[in-house]
């Protein structure tokens, strides 16, 4: 078994300078991309909180970060795709991999439930009330004028 690393904790270690170079490259080109202003626009931080995601304390790491798995079901909604296409995806476009925070580097993933094993997860912790209260706190200045604010629980 391989083990994938986040990309926050190796980026600035294990990248030489001109793989350095390229790997901020293509990070800029993804910020300006329609999937990094989304990636810019969303609290994950406090998305993953809302949904009592926390870090792992005792054992093992988690190959996910619970900011991940949040930004692997806005992926999926994003793109429209099941849980296989979010895969092979993540196997094969770098900004899959910006949006979701991890870097596989030459491994690929192999298990398509991982997206539905994430799904139960966050179906289970989900309470709308706080996930909206995370959501308006963020974006509360950019829709003031508005009376009700609408939000879809469906994955």
């Amino acid at each position: 078994m391989f083990k994938i690393r986040r990309s926050r904790d190796f980026q600035h270690v294990l990248l030489s300078s001109p793989q350095e170079e390229q790997f901020n490259k293509l990070h800029d080109r993804f910020l300006c991309s329609g999937l990094g202003k989304i990636y810019r626009a969303v609290p994950w931080d406090e998305m993953a909180w809302a949904l009592g995601l926390a870090e792992a304390e005792m054992g093992p790491r988690p190959i996910f970060s619970p900011r991940c798995k949040v930004a692997g079901m806005f992926l999926m909604h994003y793109v429209g795709c099941s849980d296989r296409k979010l895969v092979e995806g993540l196997n094969g476009k770098p900004d899959r991999h910006f949006f979701q925070s991890i870097y596989l580097g030459a491994e690929r993933l192999v298990n398509h439930k991982i997206g539905s094993v994430v799904r139960c997860e966050l179906e289970a912790k989900l309470d709308m009330g706080t996930v909206q209260k995370a959501l308006y706190g963020n974006w509360s200045a950019y829709i003031d004028g508005r009376p009700a604010t609408d939000m879809d629980a469906t994955c």
